[in-house]
């Protein structure tokens, strides 16, 4: 895998919180954050940053996809065929309007 430069988006602003704080092993997800920083040990350059799901869509599309998927981690090293649209339209600039209540 060539890429050593990541910029992690989540959805959940407390995991977000939770990955930034080196003081998170007092958490009760401690099993889940200790494998994510095995990840974030590694030499690469990892950004963490809050992103609304709705406003991502191929992570949207991913979180749906690991639903189907048996329990644990899971990395692959090829793009998933289903997200090739969402990936070439995310590099065109392609929006989709989205109607909010105020």
């Amino acid at each position: 895998m060539g890429s050593r430069r990541v910029m992690l988006e989540v959805d959940n602003k407390n995991v977000v919180r939770c990955l930034q704080d080196l003081t998170s092993h007092v958490n009760k997800h401690w099993h889940i954050l200790q494998l994510i920083f095995q990840y974030l040990d590694k030499p690469w350059d990892i950004k963490v940053q809050h992103s609304y799901r709705d406003g991502n869509r191929a992570a949207d599309w991913m979180a749906g996809q690991a639903l189907r998927l048996p329990l644990g981690s899971h990395f692959t090293l090829i793009r998933p065929a289903g997200i090739g649209t969402i990936l070439n339209e995310d590099v065109r600039g392609v929006s989709l309007p989205r109607l909010c209540a105020l």
